[in-house]
C-alpha cells in the first residue's frame, strides 16, 4: 500500500492548497490533534532535522490568523506536538477523503475497503513533507498510518452508534410491556 501511495503521490505534490469555505470546527481541531499525536507516537518521522521542521513546530512559529492549534495550546503542559500548517493541510486533504470514503455508514466492512480508500487517497494533490531523503518513505507510512488510526475511530463510533440503536429499542419495548 505504501508503494501504491509512492507511485501516484510523487506526481501529485502542489505548492498550495485552496482554503475550503466550509469548515467544521470540531472535526479540524480533532485533525489538528491527531496530526500532533501521529507525530508523537512514531518519533522515527521526525529523526531528520529536516524532516521535523517541515513537520513539526512550536506554537509561536504558527501564523498569527491559524486558530486551529488553540485546543491543543490549552492542554498542552509541554507533552503535545504542534504540527506546521503544510502537514495540516496535507492531512486535512486526506481526511476529507476518508469522510467520504465512509460514508454510507458501514463502508468501512466492506472487502479491500481499506485498499480502496488508500487507492484514492494515492490520487490526491497534496503538500510536500518531509526533506527530499526521506519524503518517499516517511509520507506514504505516515499516511498509511493515519488512515488505520481513522478505521479504528471509525469503528468505535460505529460500535456505540450500533450500541446506542440497540439500547433505544430495548427501552422503547420495555415500556411498551409495562403500558401492556
Amino acid at each position: 500500500m505504501e508503494d501504491i501511495l509512492l507511485k501516484e503521490l510523487t506526481s501529485r505534490y502542489v505548492d498550495s492548497l485552496p482554503e475550503r469555505e466550509k469548515v467544521d470546527y470540531i472535526n479540524v481541531i480533532a485533525i489538528y490533534d491527531v496530526c500532533g499525536y501521529m507525530l508523537k507516537a512514531r518519533p522515527s518521522v521526525t529523526v531528520c532535522l529536516d524532516c521535523k521542521h517541515s513537520v513539526q513546530c512550536d506554537e509561536l512559529e504558527l501564523p498569527p490568523d491559524f486558530n486551529f492549534d488553540h485546543f491543543t495550546g490549552l492542554r498542552t503542559r509541554g507533552n503535545l506536538i504542534f504540527v506546521t500548517v503544510n502537514m495540516f493541510q496535507t492531512f486535512r486533504v486526506i481526511e476529507s477523503i476518508i469522510e467520504s470514503h465512509f460514508n454510507p455508514i458501514g463502508q468501512m466492512y466492506a472487502e479491500n475497503s481499506f485498499e480502496e480508500c488508500i487507492t484514492k487517497i494515492s490520487k490526491a494533490q497534496i503538500l510536500k513533507l518531509f526533506c527530499d531523503i526521506h519524503r518517499d518513505h516517511h509520507l506514504p507510512y505516515l499516511i498509511r498510518e493515519y488512515v488505520g488510526v481513522r478505521y479504528h475511530f471509525e469503528s468505535v463510533r460505529l460500535k456505540n452508534l450500533m450500541l446506542s440503536q440497540s439500547k433505544a429499542v430495548k427501552v422503547s419495548n420495555a415500556k411498551l410491556l409495562k403500558h401492556a
